[in-house]
Order: C-alpha cells, then structure tokens, then sequence
C-alpha cells in the first residue's frame, strides 16, 4: 500500500513542511555554493521515467555582470535544500560553479 495521501499532500499550498513539493515551485529557487555565494538558479528538473525519481537539475549560472546565462547539469544528490533559507546549496568540489 502506498504512503500517498492526496489530502495532505497533492494539493497546492504555500506550507512549506510538506512532504512533496511542486516541480514549478523548485524551478526558480536559488543555488548557492557552499561558501554563501548565489551561483544561480534552478531552470529545470530532470526526473528518471522509471523510478519518478529527480536525477538532475539544470542550473542556470548567471554570467560575468549577469549577461545571459550558462546551463549546467548537476545531480539531485549533490544538492542539499536549506529548510530555514530557502534555497539549494550546492557540495563542495564542483569547479564549474565558480566560473
């Protein structure tokens, strides 16, 4: 049996101590390095067909003087999502959010 429960947990609301969250409602949240420092945005999630399951985030990083933007691929599991700020913070170790 499954731990779904569509009366608690499908319906949109602004209560963040939910279970499941909105795929819209992470698109948009801001990434930061483990440092503190905004790296950029989430652009988009990509979900495994099989399991449902996120595998990846799309990052859109901000250029030099915020002139467009670059796309990089990080996985879900190399994120952790800081309940008190708000935001996605990005591990240590991945060279690409500091360029």
């Amino acid at each position: 049996m499954s731990d779904f429960d569509p009366s608690s947990d499908f319906e949109p609301s602004p209560v963040s101590a939910r279970r499941y969250i909105e795929s819209d409602r992470v698109e948009g949240t801001a990434v930061y390095d483990a440092r503190g420092h905004r790296v950029g945005e989430v652009k988009r999630l990509i979900i495994e067909k099989v399991s449902g399951q996120v595998a990846f985030v799309i990052i859109a990083f901000q250029s030099f003087f915020g002139l467009g933007e670059d796309d990089h691929a990080l996985a879900w599991n190399k994120l952790h999502y800081d309940q008190d700020l708000g935001f996605l913070i990005a591990h240590r170790g991945h060279d690409f959010l500091h360029r």
